[in-house]
């Protein structure tokens, strides 16, 4: 099963995990529904915020790649724990996603490689410290796709490898 953080739960940090591989990174495992899935289960659900996917620290990179969707879905974006109105999205960085633990060979993730659905706002991919951007590559879909009809927009794509082309192994 994938990595599912949803309804109120607030800063999880997901790192240094091979999500849809096997302990190698080298071989799909795919997980059905995708490989990390950030939201709300219903629409009148609170949606989870504040999470970390990866990091800039060598070693807190995820392996997302292989999977049968997705490989990163962000369906919402919170008010905070105690809706503050304050909108807490999630970071995506330092993730080879659709590739594997070296970022040299294909493992494509069956759907996009990180996917922002409509209710989604205020989330961040890759960033322009060092280590912050991830390799999207290789995936079946889009390397990142913002639903155009997100509600509220604001969300950040910054100094990330988004490649497409490479020869599946």
């Amino acid at each position: 099963l994938p990595i599912s953080i949803k309804d109120l739960a607030f800063y999880n940090t997901v790192e240094g995990n091979y999500i849809g591989t096997d302990v190698t990174g080298a071989k799909a495992l795919a997980n059905i529904f995708g490989g990390v899935i950030i939201g709300a289960s219903t629409s009148n659900s609170v949606p989870a915020g504040g999470n970390t996917i990866g990091g800039s620290v060598p070693g807190s990179g995820n392996v997302i790649s292989g999977n049968s969707s997705d490989g990163v879905k962000i369906s919402g974006t919170s008010g905070g724990p105690n809706n503050s109105g304050v909108c807490q999205g999630s970071v995506v960085q330092g993730n080879f996603i659709g590739t594997d633990s070296t970022g040299t060979l294909s493992i494509p993730n069956q759907g996009n490689g990180v996917s922002f659905g409509t209710m989604a706002s205020a989330n961040l991919v890759g960033g322009n410290q060092p280590g912050q951007g991830n390799l999207i590559a290789n995936n079946t879909g889009n390397g990142v796709l913002i639903d155009p009809g997100a509600v509220f927009g604001c969300e950040s794509v910054a100094n990330n490898t988004i490649e497409i082309g490479r020869a599946h192994v």
